[in-house]
Formats: C-alpha cells, structure tokens, sequence
C-alpha cells in the first residue's frame, strides 16, 4: 500500500503518524514569488458548518444568543491569513431568492 501524501513512508491508512503537508515556515505566498494568491471562500458554507460544529455546546451571549458562527467563521479567516498569507481574500454568499439583488 502506497502512503498517503505528506505521509511518512512507514504509514498505513488510519495510522496517528500522519504529519502535515506545510512543514516547514515557508508559506503558499513565498513559494510562487511573482503570483499574488486568491482565495476565493464560500461564506455560506462556512457559517454552516461553524453553526453545526458547536451545536451541543454552543457559544452564547449573556441574553443568551448564539455566536458560534461568527466566531467560528472569524477563527477560521484568521487561521488563513496567519497560515497561508493570501493577498487577496473573497468570500461569496449565494442567495436563492426571487428578488435576490
């Protein structure tokens, strides 16, 4: 069995030994020199899943409204430009409405 990308060479599928892809402290942006990257992120999405991620224990205010997607959705924005280093990011929201504008 051949192992996984980014894999030690004596890794098996489902083995903890997994290590990651990026390493090393160079970041995506440094490695393409004259490219500037895009991140295209869909919004949507993401709030989604950060709402349903803490559904069993959510984070609430002190009236008791639930802030697990924003709070999800800024740790994950920040977890990109602190890993990754983008020089542009844009995230999109697709609204299926009658009168969407």
């Amino acid at each position: 069995m051949a192992p996984r990308h980014g894999a030690p060479a004596n890794a098996t599928r489902g083995a903890s030994a997994y290590l990651p892809v990026h390493e090393s402290p160079t970041t995506v942006n440094e490695l393409t020199h004259d490219r500037p990257t895009l991140y295209l992120l869909d919004g949507h999405a993401l709030i989604y899943r950060a709402f349903f991620a803490m559904i069993s224990r959510p984070l609430t205010t002190s009236k008791g409204e639930n802030t697990s997607a924003p709070f999800g959705l800024s740790r994950f924005l920040v977890r990109i430009l602190d890993e990754y280093r983008p020089d542009y990011v844009v995230s999109g929201r697709l609204i299926m409405a009658k009168n969407a504008r």
